[in-house]
């Protein structure tokens, strides 16, 4: 091999031993900045707790478990925290500093000086949890790490059990499809867990009129408790159309011994049904998600007829504004076509978009009017969303509908 051959394969290697471990000086690269980081982890805050692990045993469910978590702040500089974060709402913590005979919050981006000592309150609400329960909660700042964090832990027994011919009841109860003007019902048992009998009641909570709530003990004793009652929940007439989820929510007059309060033993079993009018569309909202403003992208909405003395024909159907019968801009590059669906009474109605016209940006929302021929329901609104991407590159113009959590742009 040639010298001239042999120079760039030495620079290679020259500049590859720089890269990987020395400098100019000889000394190794690598050996420096894990010794400044040595230096960063031994005066930087630090967070400790004495018992970071609150283990309660076995509880009943519905109970509130009550900690409190102790901690020091040590370091040479002082802590800054960003957030404190729970794996599950069913958990509340909030941060205090103990200054004195003062307990004050710490506020997010408050410096906490070395060797303050620092309390945090933690409620654990194990309402519908079963079994082996672990929660963590999460303090965030400027630790080793990003973060610390402290867990309760509890093993649940259920007091109170919903059952459906015997099989517990571990998901909503379904009581199918219903018309606006009629009634659908569903029933459960509730039993109780050994020999004592309760008494039962529906709170009414979270549930609107046309939902009730009928309760019968099967063996009641003389004070009117019983170890099962059968519960009936009547849904309808009235409820408002579209898909609803309603919990039941029932209490005892037996108090549960673990919670921190005294309260009751309860349970809250759900109830699911469709309510339908003489017409629906479903769904009623479509998000288009990222449009680009030149690609075909398109939607189905199924419109369905359930008034068996009426026929759907097809069905006219407009893109509108929102607040008012104005046409939407994006009706300008919307094709809608309409397709019956064999033995339904029903269409598929299509809106296919071949790009935006240029006055659509950010945020797209627009109201699909279909006219559907039913004296009781002449139209029905279903609606549209979406975002239009800005230019390539653009990240900036990027504007989404509030809540929507689909992803950008990659």
């Amino acid at each position: 091999m040639t010298p001239a051959l042999r120079i760039p394969g030495l620079l290679f290697l020259a500049t590859g031993a720089l890269a990987c471990g020395q400098d100019a000086d000889g000394r190794g690269v690598t050996s420096r900045a894990e010794a400044e980081r040595g230096a960063w982890e031994a005066s930087a805050a630090r967070l400790l707790c004495a018992r970071p692990r609150q283990d309660f045993g076995q509880v009943w469910e519905g109970a509130r478990l009550e900690h409190r978590f102790e901690f020091e702040v040590r370091g040479e500089e002082p802590l800054v925290v960003q957030k404190v974060r729970s794996d599950c709402g069913c958990t509340v913590a909030s941060l205090q500093a103990i200054q004195g005979d003062q307990v004050r919050p710490v506020e997010e981006g408050d410096p906490i000086a070395p060797g303050t000592r620092l309390v945090m309150p933690v409620t654990y609400n194990t309402q519908d949890k079963a079994g082996s329960s672990l929660r963590e909660i999460q303090i965030f700042g400027n630790l080793p790490g990003g973060m610390t964090s402290v867990t309760l832990e509890a093993e649940v027994r259920p007091w109170l059990q919903a059952k459906v011919d015997g099989t517990l009841l571990d998901r909503p109860l379904s009581a199918g499809r219903i018309d606006v003007r009629e009634a659908g019902q569903v029933q459960f048992d509730v039993e109780g867990v050994g020999d004592r009998a309760f008494q039962l009641r529906a709170t009414g909570e979270g549930v609107p009129p046309a939902v009730q709530v009928r309760l019968s003990p099967r063996r009641a004793d003389g004070e009117g408790r019983s170890r099962a009652w059968s519960v009936e929940v009547v849904l309808g007439p009235g409820l408002p159309e579209g898909q609803r989820t309603y919990p039941i929510y029932l209490v005892t007059d037996r108090v549960n011994p673990d919670d921190a309060a005294g309260d009751f033993f309860r349970l809250s079993p759900h109830v699911h049904v469709e309510v339908v009018g003489p017409v629906a569309v479903s769904p009623a909202i479509h998000n288009f998600g990222a449009l680009d403003g030149e690609s075909l992208t398109s939607r189905t909405f199924r419109l369905t007829g359930y008034d068996p003395s009426f026929t759907l024909a097809e069905p006219r159907v407009s893109l509108l504004e929102m607040t008012s019968d104005e046409p939407s801009p994006l009706a300008r590059t919307a094709t809608i076509t309409s397709r019956p669906i064999p033995s339904l009474n029903a269409w598929d109605v299509e809106v296919l978009f071949d790009g935006l016209a240029p006055e659509v940006q950010g945020r797209v929302l627009a109201r699909l009017m279909i006219e559907t021929g039913h004296p009781e329901k002449p139209r029905i609104d279903a609606k549209i969303t979406g975002f239009r991407l800005g230019p390539p590159g653009d990240d900036a113009a990027i504007q989404r509908p509030l809540g929507d959590r689909s992803p950008g742009p990659r």
